[in-house]
């Protein structure tokens, strides 16, 4: 079965682009005007994009001595910025924020309901499989054999009930559901071929304990029992490894970035306007080594991804074969 897209967690990293809402710039750095540094031009943008408010910017460059992340470089013998420590602090936030939103958006809203909407369809299809064969199978026995079928027709109902709890809760045993078909089958039949007799339940009793000496059905009900199990165990596996995943895929959302993570994301996205440079975007490599480091636990999970994946995908179709 095919509808298992095999997710990794470095497809995350490229859904995770960070860039996706940030689209880069292969920009050079703009040197400071006259040595100079102006922060009249980046207050629009973090009014209007950060979410700051106009009294919490600076309108001249202050000391820079507070500031743990956005720190100048003092190439031009300046210690100022056009940041205070606070508004670092809400730019580390701001960027922590989006990228936990882009996190979610990608884990939840997007692969988590991917495989949500395929377990989904697994089952239904499932099961809507089950529901023809029973009408198909009913349909053809009254056919074929008429009254008797339908006077003894509750030993087929009674399998395929049994044969749909066990896909939907697996809290039966298919081998005895199996095994109980068969012998109430082979009661049926026996009643039936002596209907001109009476037999009390001690006498039906003693005949469904020579039932596999007898063998009145030869080595079908072996053959059979194998290959439902087979199909059945096998599907349902599936099924369940589909949810699986889904669970997986969400409890990631609770795994924390590390935490050199936080300063890393607020110096590709935040620091430029504490420098006087609105329109500087992070290069490509910094943006996917930034996103590498975020994501490092979850990079931890892409080989038992894999596998887990390749060993469900492997067991489906050696199933089906079968």
């Amino acid at each position: 079965m095919e509808c298992l897209v095999r997710w990794t967690v470095f497809s995350m990293v490229v859904l995770l682009r960070y860039t996706s809402a940030n689209p880069i710039t292969n920009t050079t750095t703009l040197p400071l005007k006259g040595g100079t540094l102006h922060c009249s031009n980046v207050r629009p943008m973090l009014s209007t994009e950060k979410g700051f408010g106009s009294e919490t910017i600076p309108r001249d460059p202050v000391p820079a001595n507070g500031l743990k992340v956005c720190i100048p470089s003092n190439d031009d013998g300046l210690n100022v910025s056009c940041c205070t420590t606070n508004m670092e602090t809400m730019l580390a936030t701001k960027a922590r924020q989006d990228f936990d939103q882009k996190l979610q958006a990608t884990l939840n809203n997007h692969l988590a309901s991917i495989l949500k909407g395929k377990s989904k369809k697994f089952n239904e299809f499932f099961s809507e499989m089950l529901t023809k064969s029973r009408k198909e199978f009913d349909e053809m026995f009254k056919r074929t054999y008429g009254q008797i079928y339908e006077n003894n027709k509750d030993v087929f109902y009674e399998l395929f009930e049994a044969l749909s709890l066990y896909f939907e809760k697996g809290k039966i045993r298919l081998d005895k559901s199996l095994d109980n078909f068969f012998n109430n089958l082979y009661q049926k039949m026996f009643l039936v071929l002596n209907s001109q007799y009476r037999f009390d339940d001690k006498y039906m009793a003693c005949v469904s304990n020579q039932m596999n000496g007898l063998q009145p059905f030869g080595d079908s009900p072996i053959k059979l029992s194998l290959q439902v199990k087979r199909s059945f165990i096998a599907t349902r596996a599936f099924g369940q490894a589909l949810n699986i995943a889904e669970e997986v895929v969400t409890s990631m959302l609770n795994v924390p970035p590390p935490t050199v993570c936080s300063h890393a994301l607020t110096k590709m996205s935040g620091c430029n306007v504490c420098q006087g440079r609105v329109n500087l975007k992070a290069c490509p490599g910094l943006c996917g080594n930034v996103m590498k480091g975020c994501l490092a636990y979850h990079s931890e999970l892409d080989t038992e991804w894999n596998s887990f994946v390749g060993k469900k995908s492997l067991k489906l179709k050696s199933s089906t074969r079968n």
